[in-house]
């Protein structure tokens, strides 16, 4: 039986992965979403429920003793909140990744796969260069030791996460709100946290021989064409509030300098 170790595993991915590794395996859930650590223990009696912050080592340790897989999701994400709060944003994403890497070493786990964002390349945003900095930690890890087997899986947004487009749509619609678009050239990547928790279970299933970035094929969408397509009444009343300070039309999933591996589903780059 593998134990595994899920950060942020009340988020919507976290909950995915969880589902499909609870059966068979020891799960513990990490997180500091009180009511969402709730949430799993109703839903799934036999994982372990870890009320914790990421940016304390020694939880951290505690959590991560005789772990064989650790799937690391916890991230700060909202760009209304990560730009205001940068202090937050860096402890949380970039040295709590760190903490955690430093205990998987020490305790000589089998596997450690991060969680990242199309927003890693060439990032414009506080955001973006914080994921950037937990690829590069991961990408460390895996040349300073070879015993933990380090992979990278960069997504773009989630269908039907919290706080995402559509949840906000839905939200302004219901109160009487205009639906807000930054641009109508706004452009992103989309895909289901089942299909990225899928992929993170395949991985887990075969431990890569390699240190690899992992990045699923995905599909682009125009904002503010599938705004038309969910809400067609031509009476919506749709604002565009302008884009915000470092956000892009459209996010890239890597660069020229990756060289990428095609499968089916998504492409690997070996570092």
């Amino acid at each position: 039986m593998t134990t595994y170790l899920i950060t942020g595993g009340a988020g919507s991915l976290g909950k995915e992965i969880v589902e499909r590794l609870n059966k068979n395996n020891t799960v513990r859930v990490l997180d500091i979403n009180e009511f969402g650590l709730s949430d799993i223990g109703d839903m799934y009696p036999d994982a372990r429920i870890l009320y914790g912050d990421i940016r304390d080592i020694s939880r951290v340790n505690l959590a991560m003793k005789e772990v064989d897989v650790c799937i690391h999701c916890a991230a700060l994400k909202n760009i209304n909140v990560t730009e205001y709060n940068l202090p937050e944003l860096i402890h949380t994403n970039v040295s709590g990744t760190l903490n955690l890497i430093l205990s998987a070493i020490e305790h000589n786990i089998k596997q450690f796969i991060f969680i990242s964002s199309d927003k890693a390349v060439y990032p414009t945003t506080a955001y973006g260069t914080t994921k950037l900095m937990g690829e590069n930690l991961v990408k460390w890890a895996g040349k300073i030791q070879k015993n933990t087997k380090f992979t990278i899986i960069r997504s773009g947004n989630f269908w039907k996460s919290n706080g995402n487009v559509f949840e906000m749509w839905e939200k302004q619609k219901a109160r009487g709100h205009p639906l807000t678009v930054t641009s109508k050239g706004m452009i992103r990547y989309f895909i289901e946290a089942g299909s990225v928790a899928n992929i993170v279970i395949g991985l887990c299933n075969y431990t890569p021989c390699f240190s690899t970035t992992v990045i699923p094929k995905m599909t682009q969408y125009e904002l503010m064409e599938e705004l038309r397509k969910r809400y067609p009444d031509p009476g919506e009343n749709i604002k565009i509030t302008g884009i915000r300070a470092g956000e892009k039309l459209m996010e890239k999933l890597s660069t020229p300098e990756e060289h990428l591996i095609d499968y089916d589903a998504f492409w690997i780059s070996k570092w």
